[in-house]
């Protein structure tokens, strides 16, 4: 269970809670009111121990945005159900986290576009990133704008994307930037 506490106090109650029962099972415990401490998580990491469940993950992180932007699925957004999945695969599947997504929705950052495509063996993702390759700018705009919308939010705004940064943890050096 994920539990995210940005301003502490459920946190200190939850911690003191688990304390007075005694709990017998594995925590990690993450402070999000410590300014003085940055813990870094990947929702996008493979996880080798369960299941590696790409679909759960993928799937509950795109109804999570929907969710957070009024709707209650993506039956009304095909486009952003579509490129929000073919972005957060695509990631997921190249290891990469969150912030590396502003290089999908940038059609200028063919380098690493491809770098972050190259490698995808499942038809549908293929056929999406090629097919949106051959597009012109204001094409792909249209394509991809509804997802764009959703993730240039949190990626644009310099306190978002400094936290983003901070919070994903990641040594670009061996990422999609190198």
């Amino acid at each position: 269970m994920l539990m995210i506490d940005p301003h502490g106090s459920f946190y200190d109650s939850v911690v003191c809670w688990m304390a007075f029962h005694n709990l017998k099972r594995p925590l990690i415990l993450i402070d999000l009111s410590n300014p003085d401490w940055v813990t870094g998580y990947n929702v996008l990491r493979r996880r080798t121990s369960q299941n590696d469940d790409e679909e759960v993950i993928v799937q509950n992180f795109i109804q999570a945005m929907a969710h957070v932007w009024g709707e209650l699925g993506t039956d009304k957004t095909p486009l952003f159900a579509k490129w929000a999945d073919n972005m957060l695969r695509t990631l997921y599947r190249a290891n990469q986290t969150l912030v590396e997504a502003e290089y999908l929705i940038d059609n200028d950052s063919q380098d690493i576009h491809h770098k972050l495509t190259k490698n995808l063996n499942i038809r549908a993702l293929v056929n999406d990133w090629n097919y949106s390759q051959k597009l012109n700018a204001k094409e792909y705009n249209n394509e991809i704008s509804s997802t764009a919308n959703r993730l240039r939010r949190f990626l644009v705004s310099q306190p978002s994307l400094q936290m983003c940064r901070k919070i994903c943890a990641r040594a670009f050096g061996n990422g999609a930037m190198s």
